[in-house]
This record gives C-alpha cells, sequence and structure tokens, in this order.
C-alpha cells in the first residue's frame, strides 16, 4: 500500500490527505496477472486507481516472462502513434 499511496501523491495530490477507502477484485479477469481495484479518498473527491501484480508464483501464469516494464512501454507506444485510449500509467 505504500507505494500506491506513493504513486497517488505523486499523481499531483501532494497537498491533500489521502486514504485508502476500499479495494476490490473485479469480477471478471484474465489470467495474465492479478488485478485489485483501490478507491482513494481525498478532500475534493475519490479516485480509483487498478493495481496489477504478477500471478503468484505457485499458478500457472499465461505468459513464461511476466515483463511489467515491457506492457508500460507496449501502452506508451500505443498512446503516441494512435487514438486508441490506454491507461495512465502513474507507476510500476
Amino acid at each position: 500500500m505504500e507505494r500506491l499511496l506513493d504513486a497517488v501523491e505523486a499523481d499531483g495530490l501532494r497537498h491533500e490527505p489521502v486514504e485508502v477507502e476500499a479495494t476490490s477484485a473485479p469480477t471478471t479477469a484474465g489470467f495474465s496477472s492479478e488485478t485489485t481495484i483501490v478507491t482513494v479518498r481525498r478532500n475534493s473527491g475519490t479516485s480509483d486507481y487498478v493495481i496489477r501484480r504478477p500471478p503468484a508464483s505457485d499458478s500457472f501464469p499465461l505468459f513464461p516472462v511476466y515483463d511489467f516494464e515491457r506492457q508500460v512501454a507496449a501502452i506508451a507506444e500505443v498512446a503516441a502513434r494512435t487514438s486508441v485510449p490506454v491507461p495512465r500509467i502513474i507507476g510500476f
């Protein structure tokens, strides 16, 4: 959670106190990562953030190598070269 709060503060919220209000898992998800949705409350309202983590080491991962850096680079390329909507990444 500490890294999440650091990322939230870096997301332009440095001057507002923040707290994690709720966490949940999506009702449907793929097998490539663990996904958690986190609701963060601050004075000006709430924001939802998505945390993606590699699958547990004892699971049956979809990919032989789980490379977040490559995924982030691919998202950045799609954002730079197309009008396809992609998530804004605030930390990894």
